[in-house]
């Protein structure tokens, strides 16, 4: 008997009823001294009572408690699987979209197997989850069973009661991911499953499913701007029950119980489910609940109720060639199509690569690669030479595999979603109806510029400022502090959904253009509506220059430099005393202007504290210099539940910025790259000579 299920005995919630030789768990408040056939079932995840929901299960009591020679074996039982009638009554918190069930009967449904898990290093990523070479995960099947293991391990009794969404962003070998997940959560006695058809699911589709099924969680085999195929990667990561991912204390303990794992429950006969279509199955004699479900269906749904869709759909009937999309062959191209064209009338030749690829086409689907969006460049510079004005004034969007992130571009460049996000701010009503009554406040990063800043003090908004990473925004969220959060990458997101959503960031510069058009004679492009917020409020030139180790010698290296910094920066030493080597003279108004701070803050939420997070320098009052490691926090030394022991560090990012209090009309066409430049070389002629070796690392760009 495991340790688990003892504890609940000893404890008396679990109570046994032996039945035609079986046995039979159930909450102690539910066994009932009557006949088997005559009481009535529970549902173990809402209480809710069933006629024919629990019958007895196939495990026999010799099965509890094997010895080591059964556990070491995986016994296939040949049991032939038969359909049944599905019961009268469903459960009601579990919609289906069609009323198609199926009953599939199986036998010996959870054996433990011991496997020899921990035999190579596991790539933690940022997206609360693992991610390592597609090929590792082929030759390994055993770490997607692991994966599901150790979050048993970390939820206790709430995996089995609870329901799981699965999905994933559809990538090389996800589907049979995915069916592996499915068996190992029937192998560990979960109750019910919700599954996106095709296992296809956007992050923020799923995060949506997510809060609508009322779930305790949900797995993807995903990872975010990542290629896919059999020569490049695949991970999965976990979703919280709020939507958002794993917090920092959960972190931990999940990634504590995945490094220690060394045995996970299968499915002895695998179902045959078929995840292609929708409908419903009841495995085991209805001890198990899954539905197949469309997340695409469910997120239309509710884009329906957040925005003008009449008002936009009339704006994109007047201005047919404003919108270009760029979907780079991943699920996202359903996406854009279903909600552009079909439900807004967008003419389909405005969508570009559509089609869907497990491979994404052999593309890199990262939108903030000058590589990724540089199609979709010429293509709106082709726009931007024509003579008629609504040709000129297009927007460009290129979307990453995930839903997550959308790059947007008009013909005069890159337009950040710092900017986009002050502008909706100034007239969040009209932008989104459901604001026009109630809008909590905003939430940032640390890292962000004071675009956001400036209209929160004029308007009197409420703005919240925290670490990198969406966990902190998702936790102001829970809070009802907030209702829009941006994080250090460029996402957007809103209290809805929990997760950073690009269509959502598309949807709300259409809402606002067709709000600023709307029975107006004259056309007011986005160099407008920009053009004027920047001479009411400013403007902000940000980039940021991202330092990718290539070698764990490189990642030691990075963080010796940065504790030296912090170290010297306490002792009271000034920048010029920390870099000799600069040149004093070059960088005279740099250095006798310029102050530093290192960046913390209390997370009062989780009762922790985050030191040493960044090295702000301040330069005058129009420039900032961030550089800040960007870190994967693994927890497997950790020895308290609030520490959390860094172990794998991914690069240094160096975020630049540039005020502009006083603009003028010609701003717009200013190069952000261009601007930052001082600030740049500055940074380089610092650190370069010192510790950073330009040739060793992968040097990337992004426009925020």
């Amino acid at each position: 008997m495991s340790s688990d299920v003892a504890a609940l005995w000893k404890d008396k919630r679990l109570g046994r009823l032996e039945h035609l030789g079986y046995l039979v768990w159930f909450p102690s408040g539910l066994v009932s001294n009557k006949p088997f056939a005559q009481r009535h079932k529970q549902c173990r995840r809402c209480h809710t009572y069933y006629r024919s929901l629990w019958k007895a299960s196939s495990v026999r009591a010799t099965d509890t408690d094997q010895s080591t020679t059964e556990q070491n074996e995986l016994v296939h039982s040949q049991t032939q699987s038969k359909k049944k009638q599905t019961p009268s009554t469903t459960n009601p918190t579990l919609e289906a979209t069609e009323e198609k069930t199926a009953s599939v009967y199986v036998a010996e449904i959870a054996l433990r197997v011991l496997i020899p898990y921990r035999d190579g290093a596991l790539l933690f990523n940022e997206e609360s989850g693992i991610s390592d070479t597609t090929a590792s995960f082929l030759e390994k099947p055993q770490r997607v069973h692991a994966f599901v293991s150790a979050l048993r391990k970390t939820l206790g009794d709430r995996f089995t009661a609870g329901t799981f969404f699965l999905g994933g962003d559809g990538r090389y070998y996800s589907k049979e991911a995915i069916l592996r997940l499915l068996y190992t959560c029937i192998g560990f006695g979960n109750v019910a499953l919700i599954v996106a058809k095709d296992g296809l699911a956007s992050v923020p589709a799923a995060s949506l499913a997510i809060r609508h099924y009322s779930c305790e969680g949900g797995i993807l085999c995903s990872v975010n701007r990542k290629a896919a195929g059999k020569e490049e990667s695949f991970g999965i990561q976990y979703l919280l029950g709020n939507g958002g991912p794993m917090r920092d204390i959960f972190l931990v303990r999940f990634r504590n119980q995945l490094d220690k794992m060394t045995e996970y429950r299968v499915a002895g006969i695998e179902p045959e489910i078929d995840i292609s279509t929708i409908r419903q199955y009841f495995v085991d004699e209805n001890r198990h609940y899954i539905s197949v479900m469309d997340p695409l269906e469910l997120y239309v749904s509710q884009i329906k109720k957040w925005f003008p869709i009449a008002r936009i759909r009339k704006f994109l009937q007047q201005h047919p060639q404003f919108l270009l999309v760029d979907a780079v062959h991943s699920i996202m191209g359903r996406y854009a199509y279903r909600v552009l064209v079909e439900e807004l009338g967008l003419s389909p030749s405005q969508i570009l690569r559509q089609e869907y690829n497990e491979n994404y086409g052999n593309m890199h689907p990262d939108p903030y690669k000058e590589s990724s969006y540089q199609y979709l460049k010429e293509r709106l510079a082709q726009a931007g030479s024509s003579s008629r004005t609504k040709d000129r004034n297009r927007l460009g969007v290129v979307f990453d595999n995930e839903g997550r992130y959308a790059l947007l571009m008009t013909p005069n460049g890159v337009l950040s979603t710092q900017d986009s996000l002050a502008v909706f701010l100034t007239c969040i009503g009209q932008v989104i109806p459901r604001f026009s009554k109630v809008f909590r406040g905003v939430g940032k990063t640390f890292v962000h510029s004071k675009a956001i800043d400036r209209v929160t003090d004029v308007l009197d908004m409420s703005l919240y400022q925290g670490p990198c990473g969406w966990r902190y925004m998702t936790n102001l969220m829970d809070k009802d502090k907030v209702d829009i959060c941006v994080d250090e990458n460029g996402g957007l997101g809103c209290s809805w959904i929990r997760e950073r959503d690009g269509l959502f960031l598309v949807l709300c510069w259409l809402s606002l253009l067709s709000w600023k058009n709307e029975n107006r004679s004259e056309w007011m492009s986005i160099e407008d509506v920009m053009e004027q917020h920047w001479n009411m409020y400013g403007k902000d030139y940000h980039m940021c220059y991202f330092y990718r180790a290539k070698t764990c010698n490189q990642k030691q290296l990075m963080r010796s430099k940065m504790q030296t910094l912090f170290d010297q920066m306490a002792q009271g030493l000034s920048w010029k005393d920390m870099h000799p080597h600069l040149d004093s003279k070059k960088y005279k108004d740099f250095l006798n202007n310029l102050r530093m701070e290192e960046y913390q803050c209390y997370n009062p939420f989780e009762g922790m504290m985050h030191a040493q997070l960044g090295l702000c320098l301040y330069i005058q009052d129009n420039y900032r210099i961030i550089l800040r490691l960007s870190v994967v926090p693994t927890g497997k030394e950790s020895t308290t539940v609030n520490s959390i022991q860094v172990e794998d560090i991914i690069g240094l990012a160096i975020y630049l910025q540039v005020s502009q209090t006083n603009s003028n009309g010609a701003c717009f066409k200013n190069d952000p790259e261009e601007m930052c430049k001082p600030l740049w070389e500055f940074v380089q002629s610092s650190l370069t000579d010192d510790w950073l070796e330009t040739n060793a690392y992968v040097i990337e760009k992004q426009f925020l």
